[in-house]
């Protein structure tokens, strides 16, 4: 947005290669040999395994971690950048009648100062003094239920259109089937809007159009695959949209406007005064709203008993079933299964097929339509006709966009079909004459395997970009959608999620008056090194503990001291965050180390962690992960090897989120994210 006050003074060519380098960052990825990828070299990145996330230095970094665009909420990306410009490292989020600019711009914590990153902190603190809020605005929806439902999936309480006209403070927000239901009050909604009423359309075709505006427009069905058109200025109400948020990945035709309204690019977007059209609304492009697919083993609430859960998501269809040894050639046999469909209806086959090339069928039934609510059996039978040597692959074939449906009572077996409401069936269902090992699902998905055709990834991604260019566009006109970003602010990743499991961690408590906190208990090797309690000074006060290690003659080895505290639980896998507050005086030892050891075997729980105290106070953090469980039998301890004084305070080991684990999921962002994913998408709100 080069007329944003937020970059006054500065070029495009200001805002690459800066002086120095970054240090928010490590130069270089910590990594580790994969056998999931054939031993290349992998990071964690939000939890995920990723082989394609590589560091060589910071040297020129004008911004280290940018932020994936959020299609929920108020938020005004300045700059664009990073793979497909689908990241921001300058960004204003808008809630009330506040405001939120995240710089993700490296202008601090630099090797050298750069002038192009002291002018934009300069702007940014003019600007967020001079900032004043718009009016904000409600949302009135006429048109599809996918609208409604993205609306809502996007934090907007929109209102259904009821017949009457939206006020002063509302926007008119049309999707398709939208002008059925205004084409009534077209001269009262041309009165609205000549006084200022602002309106967005979606997806609207030129009749739909021009049955309720007041001024009329042609439309062109054009294959919309991607277009150009220059930044739009600050004051318009199409600011923040680009180029790339409007690239159609899954291409198709759609009307694109030609006239009436000024067209941006080949007509994907136009205006005319309060009237924005956006002709790629994200709930045509996915009406699942880039859902990925899924298999679990459920609970049938009627039958309580486990069956398959198979959703579909995004997929274009998908195979559920199991690698058989094949049968007899001249024998018939039956494969059937019950199906149920969640939610709406799906489209399910049974098929047969050869357990490796060419992969010819032994059968192949009908697409059957299965409804939600009673079971339905499946079943057909066919005769063998020649050999397979590699075995069958019995299995269900699923469509549907967005298709979940439930399977049980899986069978295959040589003989005629016996439906399963026969008493008789029992007998197909044993395990010696069913060739279907896991058939009722009581070991999970064991035996059973889920192949799927394309996971529509390109769908997922251009439903993404035009939710938030949508999302922008009625940020413009007024309208935002709620988030839970200012509660995380006071909630944060890596929260803690209890007390912490050190007792007496503030050193509060000395019932027996021995100068060393009750719970703990103090070790130098050898003697003559001491351990008391020390009220602090100030408003705040407490206590620490102060351990004082006088010095030792010439060419004797210092003494090991060590404070401890035992019968801490420890949860394996379990996240925690050690805090404590230290300071020091003439301590030899340049390193204090801590752990968390299992006496019962002598293993740290923990990495082993050094930290460094300073003459000052500071507050020492870190974040790691249990390497082991043990609830008993364990033994908290910090030390060191030296001699001088070090003070101890507020020591807390508290368990805590999973930091590697961002919280988009919730409240900005509409897609879970996969491991093909660009991994720079996961920004830890």
């Amino acid at each position: 947005m080069p007329d944003s006050p937020l970059l006054a003074g500065l070029k495009t060519e200001n805002l690459h290669d800066w002086r120095g380098s970054s240090t928010l960052l490590p130069p270089t990825l910590a990594y580790t040999l994969s056998p999931q990828f054939n031993g290349a070299p992998t990071v964690r990145w939000s939890g995920l395994e990723v082989p394609r996330l590589w560091r060589c230095g910071n040297w020129g970094n004008v911004a280290s971690v940018l932020i994936e665009k959020p299609p929920r909420g108020d938020f005004l990306p300045i700059v664009d950048g990073g793979y497909a410009l689908q990241y921001s490292p300058l960004l204003e989020y808008r809630e009330g009648r506040g405001l939120v600019l995240f710089c993700q711009m490296d202008v601090t914590a630099r090797t050298e100062s750069d002038p192009a990153a002291e002018t934009l902190a300069g702007n940014i603190l003019r600007y967020v003094e001079a900032w004043r809020p718009s009016p904000r605005r409600t949302a009135v929806y006429a048109g599809e239920p996918a609208g409604l439902a993205w609306l809502a999936a996007c934090g907007v309480d929109a209102a259904p259109f009821k017949g009457d006209l939206p006020v002063a403070d509302q926007v008119l927000v049309v999707g398709p089937d939208g002008g059925r239901e205004l084409a009534g009050q077209s001269p009262a909604v041309g009165a609205w809007v000549k006084a200022g009423g602002r309106v967005l359309a979606l997806g609207l075709d030129q009749a739909e159009a021009n049955s309720f505006l007041p001024t009329k427009v042609t439309m062109q069905p054009t294959e919309h695959i991607a277009t150009f058109f220059p930044p739009f200025s600050a004051n318009s109400l199409l600011a923040g949209v680009a180029p790339a948020d409007i690239h159609n990945r899954d291409p198709r035709k759609m009307p694109l406007v030609a006239g009436g309204a000024t067209a941006y690019g080949d007509g994907v977007l136009a205006a005319n005064g309060n009237v924005v059209f956006c002709q790629l609304p994200p709930f045509q492009v996915s009406k699942v709203m880039g859902a990925l697919s899924s298999l679990a083993v459920v609970e049938d609430i009627g039958e309580h008993k486990k069956c398959a859960l198979v959703s579909l998501g995004s997929l274009v269809y998908a195979q559920f079933g199991e690698k058989v040894p094949a049968g007899e050639i001249g024998k018939s046999y039956t494969f059937a299964a019950c199906v149920k469909a969640i939610g709406g209806p799906a489209v399910v086959r049974l098929e047969v097929e050869r357990a490796g090339q060419p992969y010819d069928r032994a059968v192949r039934g009908p697409d059957i339509t299965v409804s939600p609510g009673d079971w339905t059996e499946l079943h057909l039978t066919f005769a063998v006709d020649k050999a397979y040597r590699e075995g069958w692959q019995a299995y269900l074939n699923g469509s549907g966009d967005g298709a979940k449906f439930q399977v049980n009572r899986a069978r295959l077996y040589e003989g005629a079909y016996v439906p399963i409401s026969d008493p008789a069936a029992a007998a197909t269902e044993a395990p010696g004459r069913n060739l279907l090992k896991n058939a009722n699902f009581e070991s999970g998905l064991a035996s059973w395997y889920f192949n799927h055709g394309p996971e529509q990834f390109n769908l997922r991604r251009t439903f993404g970009r035009a939710s938030f260019a949508v999302s922008r566009l009625l940020g413009n006109l007024g309208v935002s959608g709620s988030t839970p970003l200012l509660e995380r602010f006071g909630d944060p990743v890596g929260a803690s999620k209890g007390p912490s499991v050190l007792k007496n961690g503030d050193f509060s408590a000395d019932a027996k008056g021995t100068g060393l906190a009750d719970e703990w208990e103090f070790s130098p090797v050898p003697k003559g090194a001491a351990c008391t309690r020390q009220a602090l000074p100030g408003p705040e006060g407490g206590w620490a503990q102060l351990i004082t290690v006088p010095p030792v003659v010439a060419g004797a080895k210092a003494p090991d001291v060590m404070i401890a505290q035992h019968e801490l639980p420890i949860r394996g896998a379990q996240w925690y965050r050690l805090s404590l507050r230290t300071r020091a005086e003439g301590l030899t030892s340049k390193e204090i180390t801590w752990t968390v050891q299992n006496t019962a075997n002598w293993q740290a729980l923990f990495e082993y962690q050094n930290f460094a105290p300073k003459a000052e106070w500071q507050t020492n953090t870190v974040v790691l992960q249990a390497k082991d469980t043990a609830a008993k039998g364990t033994k908290f301890q910090i030390w060191f090897t030296g001699t001088g004084k070090l003070w101890l305070a507020d020591v807390r080991l508290e368990p805590i989120q999973d930091p590697t684990v961002g919280r988009w999921l919730d409240g900005l962002y509409l897609t879970q994210p996969a491991d093909w994913d660009d991994p720079y998408r996961f920004f830890g709100w």
